[in-house]
């Protein structure tokens, strides 16, 4: 079974701001001790290099902009000054930031193959999901969309590049569900039973979702910056090589 590594890598640090990336496994609040603001406060108390360069308001701490579900990995953006974290929350609500992600899907999804050029989930979206079973949720929904990039195709699965143009909550996840592709290792809108399956199989016990790039314009700045992380993880690799197999 996998082993969750809880090692913050610092990518890129501002002026009152920092982007991370999270492991997966790790929550971004609401678990003191173990969750992303109290590594990152543990990460810059035991590190001098880094208390010279970010002066944490004792009241504010760490903040997280944005959010990335507690199974998933990748890129993070925080805030440790109160007015920092106002702007660039503003920029979120606002649609003023891109986010890519990667994914590995479950099955083939051969609309839109490697180097067709992106594809388009259209669907509307409650602002609650039903799970599995109803992930567009109850009416009313909203439009949302999510552009669809296909990298890789297996046997059994498909590597993705996503990126969300609207933003609800598990907006990709549930998209995916609706296209008959659910993402790897999500219990919440795929089969329990095949994320069960990709443990016993591949050793995989995550979902299959890494926030891969972010461009948003930092606080006192007139230009946008994008920040990436290091790519596809390995463990996505893996299991793709691994779905070559019967």
């Amino acid at each position: 079974m996998m082993t969750h590594d809880t090692r913050i890598l610092i990518l890129e640090i501002g002026d009152g701001w920092l982007a991370v990336e999270k492991p997966a496994g790790v929550s971004i609040h609401n678990d003191p001790g173990k969750d992303l603001r109290s590594l990152l406060a543990a990460r810059v108390s035991g590190d001098s290099s880094l208390r010279g360069r970010i002066d944490v308001d004792a009241d504010c701490g760490f903040n997280v902009i944005g959010r990335l579900d507690k199974e998933a990995d990748g890129l993070v953006l925080a805030a440790w000054r109160p007015n920092v974290f106002a702007e660039l929350s503003a920029q979120y609500a606002a649609r003023e930031t891109g986010k890519s992600y990667f994914l590995v899907l479950c099955g083939r999804l051969t609309a839109g193959g490697p180097g067709d050029g992106e594809i388009q989930w259209p669907w509307p979206l409650s602002k609650q999901a039903g799970g599995r079973r109803n992930p567009a949720g109850k009416p009313p929904r909203i439009h949302c969309q999510t552009s669809v990039d296909v990298l890789e195709l297996t046997r059994h699965f498909t590597l993705v590049r996503c990126r969300p143009q609207t933003g609800r909550k598990h907006q990709i996840r549930r998209h995916a569900a609706m296209a008959g592709h659910p993402v790897a290792g999500d219990r919440r809108y795929g089969s329990s039973e095949a994320a069960q399956r990709l443990v016993r199989l591949y050793g995989f016990d995550r979902i299959a979702l890494h926030a891969a790039a972010l461009t948003f314009t930092p606080p006192g700045s007139s230009a946008a910056i994008t920040v990436e992380t290091g790519g596809i993880p390995a463990s996505f690799t893996a299991l793709l090589q691994g779905g070559e197999n019967p």
